[in-house]
């Protein structure tokens, strides 16, 4: 069901499907509370981490990561580390 959503003001929405009949106030309520489930600002949407947020490093160059998600592209010593660990995996 195509639905167009229309609002005067916020927090009120008249929704209507595509043949411009109003829906039931039972499919408002659902359609509302699917809006707040998916609701995010454009701040969280576009945010992009800095290397102050990625990283923590101390004075002697030793880091941990912050933040593991997709894209990642590991430092040569997590790869190094982490070659290191799938063979300790493989020979245990």
């Amino acid at each position: 069901m195509e639905v167009e959503t229309t609002s005067s003001s916020p927090g009120t929405t008249l929704e209507y499907d595509k043949n411009g009949d109003k829906l039931s106030a039972e499919r408002i309520r659902f359609n509302q509370e699917i809006e707040q489930l998916n609701f995010m600002h454009d701040e969280l949407l576009t945010y992009q981490p800095t290397e102050l947020d990625l990283f923590m490093t101390i004075k002697n160059g030793e880091f941990q990561r912050l933040i593991w998600g997709e894209p990642l592209e590991l430092r040569e010593r997590e790869t190094t580390h982490w070659e290191k660990f799938m063979e300790y995996i493989k020979e245990n």
